[in-house]
């Protein structure tokens, strides 16, 4: 039997027993992937929340000062309208 001993042959069973192990390997990496890829969206998805209450937030702070400089120029300029 070519120079190989009995014990040393790899039979169909032993072939199929590690692809099975190879495809529960596979199936569990693909899990893990998926579940990953998952908490990535998930957190994309709350920094984009996240930056869009920041950007409101900064818009809002942007158009308040406006107000603000619009409300005092104004009452500045009256004043100065008075002397």
């Amino acid at each position: 039997m070519n120079g190989r001993d009995v014990s040393q042959q790899i039979t169909a069973s032993d072939i199929n027993t590690v692809l099975n192990r190879l495809d529960s390997l596979v199936a569990k990496q693909k899990l893990i992937y998926e579940k990953r890829e998952k908490k990535i969206t998930e957190m994309e998805t709350i920094h984009q929340v996240e930056c869009t209450d920041s950007i409101k937030a900064y818009l809002a702070l942007a158009d308040s000062m406006r107000t603000y400089c619009i409300r005092y120029s104004l009452k500045y300029a009256t004043q100065a309208d008075k002397m």
